[in-house]
């Protein structure tokens, strides 16, 4: 016949069960305000890619025709490029944003966090390179349609001085956005991730 528990086996009992609870909760806790991050995050994403989209397709209604009928050779040559650009800039955005897992679908704890990561890191990875994909192909566009039209070195030298400036202030908001937002929300993320994998082990 067992023994009878004790006062100090029920307390020892009631300690452990407690600690349970409290693991699941602050677990619970944990996962509400990371999905809470993550729409915001979301929100923010899609604010911006609605009005770089709308963006670029403005541009590239500018563009088309000012490529056809601009006299100057080098200023056509620039608004071609530039509707190229507004494409190139269309591609990117729509490529990334097909990754964006679907919050409407039903997925296990480990694909949701996977699929989610694996779509962060790409939005981070636009950001991180803004200067290369973003901010470069249209310095290219903007230069050749002012060389085209501009009668001056000077008038020449005072746009290059505030396209850079504009472009400097643009890439360091995005870097900004990366380390603030993305960074800190990625590695907690993958944090979870590897307890969720330890645990299932």
């Amino acid at each position: 016949m067992p023994n009878p528990m004790n006062e100090q086996d029920w307390k020892n009992l009631w300690q452990e069960s407690a600690t349970d609870l409290h693991v699941h909760y602050h677990a619970d806790q944990l996962e509400a305000e990371l999905n809470q991050r993550l729409d915001k995050v979301s929100q923010q994403v899609n604010r911006r890619n609605r009005r770089e989209t709308l963006a670029a397709i403005a541009v590239g209604m500018v563009a088309v025709p000012l490529s056809l009928i601009m006299p100057e050779l080098l200023a056509r040559i620039g608004f071609a490029w530039m509707a190229l650009y507004a494409l190139g800039v269309l591609y990117v955005i729509r490529k990334v944003k097909q990754t964006q897992p679907d919050t409407d679908l039903e997925m296990d704890q480990q694909t949701y966090l996977t699929s989610h990561i694996h779509y962060l890191k790409l939005e981070r990875k636009m950001l991180r390179n803004v200067l290369w994909w973003y901010l470069a192909p249209a310095w290219v566009a903007a230069t050749l349609v002012f060389m085209g039209v501009s009668s001056t070195w000077q008038e020449w030298v005072g746009f290059q001085v505030f396209i850079l400036a504009m472009y400097g202030w643009i890439l360091r908001m995005n870097l900004k956005a990366a380390k603030d937002t993305f960074d800190p929300l990625i590695q907690d993320l993958e944090a979870q991730l590897s307890q969720f994998s330890t645990h299932e082990a």
